[in-house]
């Protein structure tokens, strides 16, 4: 971690709270970084009292100002963000992601994900890793929903459900669950991975009906996620 913000000359860094004492350790030696801003989660099971001292993201906030932000992209291929490898084989290597590069990741990921409107987007892919495919923009360009958690943990009352912002007067219909699997195969207790099939029946009626399909892919960091994808019997 230090080595990133160091490399990467980072200047301000935000941090969970509950994260916050991996950092104090190697704080006085980050070589650019000249703030560190605590970002404290009211879901969080982590006593904050005991989270250093410093500046909340609250108080960067009311550092901001309300006027509106000149957006114009210049150069299309400048650098939006720069995402760092696991260095597994040496030290983290940067990849820099471009204004163009993202754009068009993102759309990708709408389309062989068939995001729309009324999609539910459940994030357990991290959003470090590969910029999280890009589809943290993706989502939000289509005006779907992201639900995060504080871990994956089961069951969660802020799960998203098949049906969920549907009226309880419709009439329920058949609700479609894609999931995404990257690098390794899917193992044999995710059950048919690459097949569309009812889900076993619950008594909750939002979930009846509901369908999954499994899409496998895979990718790297170096090419804004993934570049290869299998869906059912198609690849592409």
């Amino acid at each position: 971690m230090r080595y990133i913000c160091d490399h990467s000359g980072a200047k301000l860094l935000k941090v969970d709270s509950e994260l916050r004492s991996i950092v104090a350790p190697v704080q006085d030696e980050l070589e650019t970084i000249g703030e560190i801003v605590t970002v404290t989660d009211p879901v969080s099971e982590l006593d904050v009292s005991e989270a250093p001292d410093g500046p909340r993201y609250p108080d960067l906030l009311e550092r901001g100002s309300d006027e509106p932000l000149d957006l114009t992209v210049e150069d299309e291929l400048a650098t939006i963000t720069i995402n760092y490898t696991s260095g597994t084989t040496g030290k983290p290597k940067g990849v820099m992601y471009t204004h163009r590069g993202a754009y068009l990741n993102s759309f990708g990921e709408l389309l062989h994900s068939e995001h729309r409107p009324d999609s539910v987007y459940l994030w357990t892919l991290p959003m470090f890793h590969c910029n999280g495919w890009c589809t943290a923009w993706g989502v939000t360009a289509i005006g779907a929903r992201h639900v995060c958690l504080r871990g994956a943990r089961r069951p969660h009352p802020a799960a998203p459900r098949a049906g969920e912002g549907h009226a309880p007067q419709r009439r329920p219909r058949a609700h479609r669950a894609r999931e995404r699997g990257g690098g390794s195969p899917a193992g044999p207790t995710t059950g048919d991975h690459h097949s569309r099939r009812p889900a076993e029946p619950e008594d909750d009626r939002a979930v009846r009906g509901l369908q999954r399909a499994g899409v496998h892919v895979y990718g790297l960091t170096e090419t804004y996620g993934p570049y290869s994808v299998v869906n059912g019997r198609r690849a592409g």
